[in-house]
This record gives structure tokens, C-alpha cells and sequence, in this order.
């Protein structure tokens, strides 16, 4: 099989791969430790990167169940890899395919719940502002 092909074909996998996990996650209960069992399978597939709001969206479900320091481990490895690839794709910053300001703003979120509400409110004007 020549390499464009190849390449093609592992693309579409890719994403027909990420397509049953989401469906796999509407099919579950909107519940912290569901979500963890179905997100650490599926991490052995699909990297942080690959599906940001998936990841968003668990941040969100554990910061209101009240789990703040999980939602902040799982922002804090998003934003790692989310500027990774970004770097390695050359994207601009402000790049409808960079996610960095969408986890940026999920972070703003979680300041806000964890009552650092004139910081949260400071990122969220820097954010407004670039």
C-alpha cells in the first residue's frame, strides 16, 4: 500500500475511532466515575489532543460534582498537550483549530468555582482583550 494511502486509510480509522467513543460516552450516565472508567480506556487510544471538548466536558462534570482538584489535574494536562500540538502544528494562536483559548476559558471556569474569582475575572478580560 503506498504511503498516501496508507495515510488515508489510518486517518479514517482514526476517525471513525473517535466517533464510537463519543457514542459510546452519550451512551452513558452524566456521572464522575463513569466518565473516569470510559475516559482511561479510551486514553490508551486517543490522546488528550485529539478530543478537546470531550475532555472539557469531563473537567465541567467533575467541577460540579465538587471534584475541583481533578478538574484541575485534567485542565492542566490539556493545556500541556493543547499547546504541544499547537507548537507542533504551527498554528496561530488564534487559529479556529488551536483549542489553547478554549481550555483557557474552561480554566477561567474552574478559578471561578474554586473561589478565585478576581484572578478567574482578570483571565477572562486578558482573554476578551487578545
Amino acid at each position: 500500500m503506498p504511503s498516501a494511502e496508507y495515510s488515508d486509510f489510518a486517518r479514517e480509522v482514526r476517525d471513525h475511532t473517535k466517533q464510537m467513543w463519543k457514542g459510546r460516552l452519550r451512551g452513558v450516565q452524566y456521572n464522575v466515575e463513569v466518565w473516569q472508567a470510559v475516559l482511561s480506556v479510551r486514553s490508551l487510544m486517543l490522546g488528550l489532543e485529539e478530543d478537546v471538548n470531550t475532555w472539557l466536558k469531563f473537567s465541567g462534570l467533575c467541577r460540579g460534582a465538587g471534584r475541583l482538584k481533578q478538574s484541575k489535574r485534567i485542565l492542566q494536562r490539556l493545556l500541556v498537550a493543547v499547546k504541544r500540538d499547537s507548537e507542533l502544528r504551527d498554528l496561530a494562536y488564534l487559529s479556529p483549530e488551536n483549542r489553547e483559548i478554549d481550555v483557557l476559558y474552561v480554566w477561567c471556569k474552574h478559578m471561578w468555582a474554586d473561589g478565585n474569582r478576581q484572578e478567574a475575572f482578570g483571565h477572562l478580560q486578558q482573554l476578551a482583550i487578545d
